[in-house]
């Protein structure tokens, strides 16, 4: 549609005319627009052409601005948790694996050997202690006894102790008394003279001590082994002047096929086998009951 608005200046603003019912309201407003206030200068003319798309009304929209679109806090969706099956246990008989494993070979078991024992690199010996509440004990002297031409076997399994044995046998009459060097070993002091040595010996020796003619040996043999740590306790029957004890011996053993070794300790009363204490002086001289004996044995493979 076209409208034409005309404005002049010298005449009085003409009356504007109602638009009639049937105009746009569109055109109504237009045609207030166009009006000038009194007193205004003269608003020219316009006719522009309003070019309109064929068979359509140019309809021009202003834009619309939207506000824009709050975002939308959603609400965390809680998952279930979902429940693994345990994987299944495949039986060892029936795993598979493309590794073919060698053949172990397992260790031979270690073979039992017999060696044979005697004083050579050995030590067999005995302690004797004076009495030091007698009168004459500053006379007295303690003595130390080692054995001399022993001999003794032994066995021994590395893998299995309760396979051990061993025997020992000391001839009396080749006991040595009181040597120096022995004495020097074990702590003794002093050195007895070649005549002092003599009469200990032959007291030692005689039918109310020991009763070396009656009694020629003093004999230990094994009956079983336990190994305990390194320890191995070594149980047996001891044989002296005739009475025949059992004992524990606790030994320390090494051996291999070349050689064995043995070392340990252990106590006796002479009273329990039929010797009592050497007294002299009607008692002013007398030794103690107790005596200590001491191993250090080795050998070799025979």
């Amino acid at each position: 549609m076209l409208l034409l608005f005309f404005a002049c200046s010298s005449d009085p603003a003409p009356a504007i005319e109602a638009p009639s019912e049937t105009a746009p309201v569109a055109e109504a407003e237009a045609v207030a627009e166009a009006v000038a206030e009194p007193g205004s200068e003269e608003a020219p003319a316009v006719d522009e052409p309003i070019e309109e798309a064929p068979g359509e009304e140019a309809v021009v929209d202003a834009p619309v601005e939207e506000a824009p679109a709050e975002p939308v806090e959603e609400a965390p969706v809680e998952e279930a948790p979902v429940e693994e099956a345990p994987p299944e246990e495949v039986p060892v008989d029936e795993v598979v694996t493309d590794e073919v494993d060698a053949p172990v070979e397992e260790p031979e078991p270690a073979k039992t050997v017999s060696y044979a024992l005697g004083p050579s690199g050995s030590s067999l010996y005995v302690q004797v202690f004076k009495d030091p509440d007698t009168v004459g004990a500053d006379l007295s002297h303690d003595h130390v006894v080692t054995a001399s031409g022993w001999t003794g076997t032994a066995r021994w399994n590395v893998d299995d102790p309760s396979q051990c044995a061993l025997s020992i046998s000391v001839p009396v009459q080749k006991l040595v008394v009181d040597a120096p060097k022995m004495r020097a070993a074990v702590g003794l002091e002093g050195v007895l003279e070649d005549g002092q040595r003599d009469d200990v010996r032959k007291n030692m020796l005689a039918s109310d001590q020991l009763d070396a003619a009656s009694f020629k040996t003093i004999s230990f043999e094994a009956t079983s082994c336990v190994l305990s740590g390194k320890v191995v306790s070594v149980t047996g029957d001891f044989t002296l002047h005739g009475v025949t004890k059992s004992i524990t011996v606790p030994l320390t053993v090494t051996a291999d096929d070349s050689a064995f070794q043995a070392r340990g300790s252990f106590k006796i009363k002479g009273s329990d086998y039929g010797v009592e204490p050497f007294t002299a002086m009607f008692g002013a001289l007398k030794n103690k009951d107790k005596m200590a004996l001491t191993v250090k044995i080795t050998g070799s493979p025979g």
